[in-house]
């Protein structure tokens, strides 16, 4: 086996806009003292670092690019989209909005028809539901018994249902989505064709769909992000406020490509005890490769990438070795030749990682952004599950509690919360 274990890379991303066509252009550098360059990136621009330690998104310059509809899902073009049957549930506001049911109606239609001209294909008459906040837990059991795909939730915006959603999500297993009602009512009555795309977008990311080719300048960057032998995968941890009870918990949050398309990042999250850390990541590795051995081919040898943020210097090489070992003794049982590298980030260096050049709509993340995510997902749900799954909220163990957040029915979609 071999093992590159570097500490603290220095590592910095710099986003272009997004244009009209849905283009992007991102270029990244490693760089020897870590700090930010100003301006427009220079294309030429090389660090002794970069052949060191190779990444997909590190070192190169790449393009992603919207494509047309209907390509195999193994050829270059990387549109895969997803087609479902849904429900649409519109949380009751003021009396104004009351009157305004045949917007469902326009925003239906035409989300139907914008996602038809891109190859989303969407169920044309939806169940559509008026209902209170109080109903949401009642209306998305009914959604799960009549075999709903998909549940679309347009809400007011000074009610916050998203975190009660994400907790019904993985509850019932019915990927979801929130929409704003002043967004849809502006994107209809506006006609906001670039709106009604970012939602269709961000509808196709949730329903196992990607949005972009990705098309480098380097053919051996090109076999590297279509290496299905290539696993990479982000930690990161969420923690309670300083002050909050000590029953609480501290969530890790993981994402990785092990899904079949490896531009394609899935992830989850697990409880801990509060502020711990260095938690046991054996969980973890065996949910990434109990997925890829679901999705993927058996393959001939791995090479596995792991990122692990918010550690402190005194930490990292206890952390770093501690992971190598929990992903060996996960592998062991496969007899596959592997590699394995680690990037252990400080907590002074951890935004590097976190750009959010990656939009709701964008279908490659950033392993550690993506795994950031889903630890702030775990814990937007915690006093949800406390308040309603458990028999007893004042003593719950953690064994427990991950038992009740469906560690072992774990939603396989690629989307983040």
């Amino acid at each position: 086996m071999r093992m590159n274990l570097i500490l603290d890379v220095n590592t910095q991303m710099y986003p272009v806009d997004l244009n009209e066509q849905f283009r992007l252009v991102l270029a990244t550098t490693l760089r020897e003292d870590g700090g930010a360059e100003e301006g427009v990136y220079d294309q030429q621009a090389e660090s002794t670092r970069a052949a060191q330690f190779e990444y997909v998104m590190y070192g190169k310059i790449y393009r992603i690019e919207g494509g047309e509809a209907g390509h195999d899902k193994d050829s270059q073009n990387l549109d895969v989209y997803a087609s479902f049957g849904g429900l649409l549930m519109r949380l009751r506001g003021d009396a104004f909005n009351l009157q305004e049911f045949e917007l469902d109606n326009d925003f239906v239609n035409q989300l139907v028809t914008r996602g038809a001209a891109r190859g989303l294909a969407l169920d044309d008459k939806p169940v559509k539901l008026h209902i209170g906040p109080e109903e949401l837990e009642q209306n998305m059991i009914a959604a799960k018994e009549r075999g709903s795909q998909f549940v679309m939730v347009i809400s007011e915006k000074y009610y916050t249902a998203h975190k009660e959603l994400k907790y019904l999500e993985l509850k019932y297993n019915i990927p979801t989505q929130e929409v704003l009602m002043n967004v849809a009512r502006s994107a209809v009555q506006r006609q906001q064709g670039v709106t009604f795309d970012n939602i269709l977008l961000k509808t196709n990311i949730k329903n196992k769909g990607l949005n972009h080719d990705v098309k480098f300048r380097e053919d051996a960057m090109q076999k590297l992000v279509n290496n299905k032998e290539r696993i990479i995968i982000g930690i990161e941890m969420s923690h309670t406020t300083s002050g909050e009870k000590e029953n609480s918990a501290s969530v890790v949050g993981w994402s990785a490509n092990c899904l079949g398309h490896p531009v394609l990042y899935t992830g989850n999250f697990m409880y801990v005890r509060a502020r711990e850390t260095e938690p046991c990541l054996d969980p973890v590795f065996k949910q990434v490769i109990m997925r890829m051995k679901k999705y993927r081919p058996k393959p001939t040898k791995l090479d596995f990438d792991i990122y692990i943020g918010g550690v402190s210097e005194g930490q990292m090489a206890r952390v770093a070795r501690n992971a190598v070992q929990k992903l060996r003794e996960n592998l062991l049982p496969m007899k596959i030749e592997h590699n394995i590298s680690v990037v252990v980030v400080s907590l002074d260096h951890a935004e590097r990682f976190f750009i959010e050049y990656n939009t709701a709509t964008t279908s490659i993340p950033t392993p550690l952004y993506c795994a950031r995510d889903y630890a702030q997902r775990g814990m937007d749900v915690l006093k949800y599950i406390v308040e309603r799954d458990l028999p007893n909220p004042k003593s719950w163990d953690l064994e427990y509690l991950n038992q009740v957040t469906y560690q072992q029915t774990t939603l396989d979609n690629a989307r983040m919360a």
